[in-house]
């Protein structure tokens, strides 16, 4: 089934997927400041007025982690964890090191109220959401 989109710019679509009852983030390349706050911003909106319980973002065009720490982790990270969302699957990128840079920043909260999956690939991805 294909994804109803939300909001679609070159760097990202974000949008639902009636098939696992989610919403989704796809990252088409390496985000910039500006670009992946409102990517960030778009998928917490989708997420509000779906009340989803399920995200799945999609990271495999990362060939870096976006400079933006301090604002996922001070400003956005707490207002999605304060929503519905239960349940987040998160693709690795293809690249090594932005695999590495994606695991240090998603790992480094461990009291993350939600149950999480990292996967090498979509197909592990959507069939853990799935189970959900």
């Amino acid at each position: 089934m294909p994804l109803e989109s939300y909001d679609e710019t070159e760097v990202y679509t974000v949008g639902w997927d009636p098939e696992l009852d989610a919403a989704v983030l796809e990252w088409h390349t390496t985000p910039e400041g500006e670009s992946f706050r409102a990517g960030q911003e778009a998928l917490l909106s989708l997420v509000e007025d779906r009340t989803a319980t399920k995200v799945l973002a999609d990271c495999r065009a990362f060939e870096s982690f976006p400079d933006q720490r301090e604002w996922l982790y001070e400003d956005w990270a707490p207002r999605f964890f304060a929503t519905s969302v239960e349940y987040g699957a998160y693709i690795y990128p293809e690249d090594r090191i932005a695999q590495f840079e994606l695991d240090k920043t998603a790992r480094r909260d461990t009291e993350v109220p939600l149950e999480q999956l990292f996967a090498e690939d979509v197909l592990e991805a959507r069939a853990w959401l799935r189970t959900k």
